[in-house]
């Protein structure tokens, strides 16, 4: 499998699909799974769309959509999380360009508004080997908070093979259409010490070109407390299978020390779940 990043370059309006991570059947499917995952973040379900899934609305939702430019002309499209009113979560490789260059501005798209990060940081042990990709996440810094309410991180009880995996973003759907939150379910179908590795099947739904930097969000019932965290954020996967069945992404997990204490320190609001 080659290592292919999740997000969408626009060149002049035209839009190029430069890398998708999504996945691959193997069908657990013991498990119903939803093409609408709006509901878990308390927002309103819209039409259908996403990859086989549903548009959520947006003016209140914490998952935002990024916009990174490195030049004047090229501009990308990423997904992030709020985890804090001031602070996004996202993936290290959204703020990276073709040629390992720094983005001039990094905007976000809050509740319609355009907002430009004031500053942003890379996870310090975030690289990119032939197949594989680590520590794949960045945090960006609004100069103001919003009164969006924000999601913590779950991180009190693991992620294991076979758990409900709600995944949001404003990538590329079934028919190619762009730039609106799209939510839906997918199975976990491994977890390693880094990732969370998802295979895309014939139920529920699955992410796509421009959903990079998005948020895994797992849904947990503790004694009768629910607790709804960020698990993971849409890394890289294989691009033969075009985000269809067969597809296979990989989340970076956000419950591991790595990353707990990288997202602590550049967002020390987060609420750890």
């Amino acid at each position: 499998m080659r290592a292919l990043f999740k997000l969408v370059l626009i060149v002049g309006g035209l839009v190029l699909a430069i890398g998708c991570s999504s996945s691959d059947s193997d069908s657990n499917n013991d498990i119903d799974l939803s093409n609408n995952a709006c509901g878990v973040l308390g927002l309103k379900s819209l039409r259908p769309k996403i990859f086989d899934g549903s548009e959520c609305s947006e003016k209140t939702s914490p998952v935002v959509e990024l916009r990174v430019r490195f030049n004047l002309t090229e501009e990308f499209v990423c997904t992030g999380t709020l985890i804090t009113s001031k602070e996004i979560l996202t993936a290290a490789h959204c703020l990276r360009g073709p040629n390992n260059e720094n983005p001039i501005t990094a905007t976000a798209i809050i509740g319609g508004k355009s907002i430009f990060a004031e500053a942003y940081k890379i996870h310090p042990s975030y690289r990119v080997e032939t197949e594989a990709v680590f520590n794949d996440l960045a945090i960006l810094r609004l100069p103001q908070r919003v009164s969006i309410t924000p999601v913590g991180l779950l991180v009190s009880s693991a992620t294991e093979a076979g758990d409900v995996l709600n995944i949001f973003g404003y990538g590329l759907d079934e028919n190619g259409n762009l730039g609106t939150l799209k939510s839906g379910q997918i199975l976990a179908d491994r977890v390693t010490a880094n990732h969370v590795v998802t295979i895309f099947g014939s139920d529920g739904s699955n992410t796509c070109t421009g959903d990079s930097g998005g948020p895994a969000i797992r849904v947990e019932d503790r004694n009768g407390s629910i607790l709804t965290g960020v698990v993971g954020v849409t890394s890289y996967g294989d691009l033969e299978a075009e985000c269809k069945e067969g597809d296979t992404t990989f989340f970076t997990r956000t419950d591991i020390s790595a990353s707990v204490n990288f997202i602590q320190t550049y967002a020390p609001g987060v609420q750890l779940l």
